[in-house]
């Protein structure tokens, strides 16, 4: 976010749609891990429970974290979440350049939470966790026709809340019909007690085969060789694509300058 402001100077900036994209999607982003690590604090603390996103403040308020005046405050950030995520078409962008321009605050927050995970040593049950993948793990290994298959998303990097869904991925001899992805995801669903979206490894989009492989949990493994293969030639590519990527964004950001 630091070096989006600095390149930043003007509204003029915001006609271009790509810069426009990257700040509306990191401010989200940096706001939706506040309520996330707000929220696992609550259940670790046994603390009541959120009813709205604006509630999150309070529980930092309630930890000592903030000040009643600062708690206020990361409110109407997080106000500016509901804004991003429902109204993004419809923003004012010349409030959005005003937001930039006190990231500060939110970056104060950030760095305060960070400190008091840190020195309290709060951190989420690992139990929850390990029953999850336990269970995807049952269900998956019953299917002969899964070579090998991947818990990953919050789930596999341990940024989850209760209500996060369970990301699987899953990597097939042959191709599954319908009725039969459906039931397995129905499956893993009675399973596990959670929402459960399952990826196909065989059509899904290089970024997001790149993060299972890179992030995700194995938890199906009948073909070793094959998934190496698989995980090698995604990260390969993943790793000849990312240059091209940078490059694009390097000088869209350098137009700018």
């Amino acid at each position: 976010m630091k070096l989006l402001r600095s390149k930043v100077r003007d509204l003029r900036y915001f006609e271009d749609y790509v810069l426009r994209g990257a700040i509306e999607r990191y401010l989200h982003l940096a706001i939706e891990a506040i309520i996330d690590v707000g929220m696992r604090i609550a259940s670790i603390l046994k603390l009541i429970k959120p009813e709205r996103y604006r509630d999150v403040a309070k529980i930092f308020r309630e930890c000592g974290v903030l000040s009643y005046d600062e708690s206020k405050r990361l409110e109407l950030w997080i106000g500016l979440r509901n804004v991003l995520v429902h109204g993004y078409a419809r923003i004012d962008y010349g409030k959005l350049y005003e937001v930039l321009q006190n990231i500060e605050e939110l970056e104060n927050f950030v760095n305060r939470i960070f400190e008091y995970v840190a020195n309290r040593g709060v951190d989420p049950q690992k139990e929850s966790l390990s029953n999850i993948v336990d269970s995807v793990k049952k269900v998956l290994e019953k299917r002969s026709n899964i070579v090998f298959a991947y818990v990953f998303g919050s789930y596999a990097t341990g940024v989850y809340r209760d209500e996060s869904d369970v990301d699987v991925a899953i990597y097939t001899r042959n191709s599954m019909g319908w009725r039969e992805l459906v039931e397995l995801i129905l499956e893993l669903e009675d399973a596990t007690n959670k929402k459960v979206d399952v990826v196909d490894l065989r059509t899904a989009p290089l970024l997001l085969a790149c993060e299972v492989v890179s992030k995700g949990i194995v938890v199906v493994d009948r073909g070793v060789e094959e998934r190496i293969d698989f995980e090698v030639k995604t990260l390969k590519e993943c790793l000849d694509f990312r240059p091209r990527l940078e490059k694009y964004y390097s000088e869209v950001l350098s137009r700018q300058a």
